[in-house]
């Protein structure tokens, strides 16, 4: 570990302790999928390489960060994965200028490596992001349906919709 990181660390743990208390968990919000992305994108392992370029191109082509918890750490990894790629950006990712939350966030996916970073893992992953934003685009989809419905006094049409909305909610709320 990098001793200017590791220096940020005991510094950030010194001034949560003197705040006299525990803040959040920065990474309470983070769903496992999220976790693997956040994992196989930032990984440095050599054997992990094709892992990364698979994050990287899909968090480029396919943007499956946006809206997330992690959002802008995706962001910041993904903008200094294209930057290395042009000869410019950092090797380390802790190295990043990351807000507080973020660098906290990062250490602790990273350090929580509950089992290893596999193709299979990663693809399963990416694949929870994918359905994950489909269901999001189709509550939208949903909302304004719903919202036409009730401009034209369509009650048949309300009712399918509202129903509809409660089952996605469901699906939602159980993470997919």
């Amino acid at each position: 570990i990098d001793t200017n990181v590791l220096r940020q660390e005991f510094k950030a743990a010194a001034v949560s302790r003197a705040s006299g208390g525990l803040r959040n968990q920065p990474d309470e919000d983070v769903t496992a999928s999220e976790k693997v992305l956040v994992r196989a994108a930032s990984s440095m392992v050599a054997e992990e390489a094709e892992l990364r370029h698979m994050a990287v191109d899909a968090l480029a082509e396919e943007r499956l960060h946006a809206g997330l918890t992690t959002e802008t750490l995706l962001e910041a990894i993904l903008q200094n994965a294209l930057a290395v790629e042009r000869g410019e950006g950092v090797d380390d990712v802790m190295a990043l200028p990351l807000s507080d939350a973020n660098r906290q966030r990062l250490a602790k996916i990273v350090m929580r490596e509950d089992e290893p970073l596999t193709a299979d893992l990663l693809a399963g992953a990416l694949n929870a992001l994918r359905h994950q934003r489909q269901l999001s685009q189709r509550e939208g989809e949903i909302k304004r349906g719903i919202v036409e419905a009730e401009r034209r006094n369509d009650v048949a049409a309300l009712l399918r919709l509202k129903q509809e909305k409660l089952e996605l909610d469901r699906k939602l709320a159980s993470g997919g």
